[in-house]
């Protein structure tokens, strides 16, 4: 990995004329070199230590450390190599402007990036863009090029990217694995504009994002195009939260696939509260799946589909529970499911309580055993019929309002009750407290 210190503007390394195809080649010689390593067995996979009371370098033990990620990046890791983060008793802050990380493991011999777990340090490891000068907070922590490539936290939010102006963590690699991260507060005020700034940006093929918390960004995260001639992109978010503390009117989770079988899938996450829009698919071709997901009162809307006209995606919505208040914060109707008529929208085994159902009458929807109730607008597309799903918390989310503090909405139980119409129906996911038990430290003055 390479820390640049240069303030980059909108457009990341790959875009710079030339070093794209440089990127391309300097990875397969590496990919090479690491596959030769391994298959002679003539290198032994080493840790690698990070920690501010580090003498800095060679980093071989937590008395020589590196002292940051820029001598971090000067080891030529290999597959099975990790690098050890100190996170000190209870946390500690690595200034980071921009780190580019090309070093590559091989299947099922990855290069790994994690926390330490000891004793002492074991605290949150927290890589921060905030500038202290008056300047601009950095733009980019990670630019993630590397294969094989692991960044890992040992427990939820044990890693956290925080303070960036254009993105927290840019995804590009392939066969990658980020686990137990936090990212918070990827935004600027620009003038004229507004808020700009993303907490994720995702791209290359076969990456895994498990137990995330994303917040804070003027948009959650976005799908990074690829070209049409290159390998089809696929993720697949494992029991994420994606919300705001606030009502800031941030996106959420935008896809843009390019690639026929490209594929994104959302398993057991939760979308909000306190985004504008949670699930929006943007694709122009792929399918995006989001199966067992709970998501909760977004200002606009819960999911859309607004792809242009010509596209052809697929967005596919399972085992969903939507909750949404009668209004949202402004007094004004917020719809639960909005679409265009763009591709092809399937919705089954879904729960909506609350919203309206903008669906335009000659636009067909493919539904299965749904449950809806207190919605409006196209009533007819979902289910049949308004019937109370039963919630085993009925008085309580009944009440709410679109004045309710978000951290209420958020730590509610969305579980059905026993005697439930809509039993087998709805999200695995009935309460972020099941993602991460201290969410309401989010919301906490």
């Amino acid at each position: 990995m390479k820390e640049d210190s240069t303030q980059l503007k909108t457009q990341p390394p790959t875009k710079v004329a030339g070093r794209k195809s440089y990127i391309k080649k300097a990875a397969a010689l590496l990919f090479g070199f690491c596959v030769g390593i391994a298959c002679t067995g003539e290198a032994q996979a080493k840790d690698y230590y990070l920690s501010p009371t580090g003498s800095g370098g060679p980093g071989t033990s937590w008395a020589s450390a590196f002292t940051s990620f820029q001598y971090a990046s000067a080891v030529q890791y290999q597959p099975g190599d990790r690098l050890l983060i100190d996170g000190g008793a209870k946390s500690i802050t690595y200034p980071v402007m921009t780190v580019t990380m090309f070093a590559s493991g091989v299947p099922g011999n990855p290069v790994t990036i994690t926390n330490s777990t000891e004793a002492g340090r074991n605290g949150q490891v927290i890589i921060s863009g905030k500038q202290t000068n008056g300047q601009p907070n950095a733009p980019v922590a990670l630019y993630w090029y590397g294969n094989n490539l692991n960044l890992v936290g040992s427990h939820r939010d044990a890693i956290k990217i925080s303070d960036y102006s254009t993105a927290g963590l840019y995804v590009a690699g392939n066969s990658d694995l980020f686990q137990n991260i936090e990212i918070a507060n990827v935004a600027v005020n620009t003038s004229g504009q507004g808020r700009t700034g993303t907490g994720l940006l995702f791209g290359g093929t076969n990456n895994r994002y498990q137990s995330l918390d994303i917040h804070g960004c003027a948009q959650i995260a976005q799908q990074k195009p690829t070209e049409p001639s290159e390998v089809a992109e696929n993720s697949t978010f494992g029991g994420c939260w994606f919300f705001d503390t606030v009502q800031r009117g941030g996106k959420g989770v935008v896809t843009s696939g390019q690639n026929a079988s490209s594929q994104v899938l959302f398993s057991n996450c939760a979308f909000g509260p306190g985004l504008a829009t949670a699930l929006n698919c943007q694709s122009v071709v792929g399918t995006v799946h989001s199966h067992g997901c709970l998501f909760l009162n977004a200002t606009a809307a819960n999911i859309v589909m607004s792809a242009a006209s010509t596209s052809k995606p697929n967005l596919v919505i399972e085992r969903a529970t939507s909750f949404m208040t009668p209004t949202n914060q402004n007094n004004l109707a917020h719809s639960c499911l909005n679409t265009n008529g763009s591709g092809t929208t399937s919705v089954s085994t879904s729960v909506f309580w609350g919203g309206t159902v903008r669906v335009p009458a000659a636009v067909p929807v493919k539904v299965a055993k749904n449950d809806q109730y207190l919605v409006k607008g196209n009533t007819h597309v979902l289910a049949p019929g308004l019937v109370d799903p039963l919630f085993q918390d009925e008085t309580i989310i009944s009440a709410f309002t679109g004045a309710n503090p978000l951290g209420t909405i958020a730590t509610t139980n969305y579980s059905l009750a026993a005697n439930s119409p809509a039993t087998g129906n709805g999200a695995v996911v009935v309460s972020v407290l099941q993602l991460n038990k201290n969410a309401a430290k989010f919301f906490n003055p």
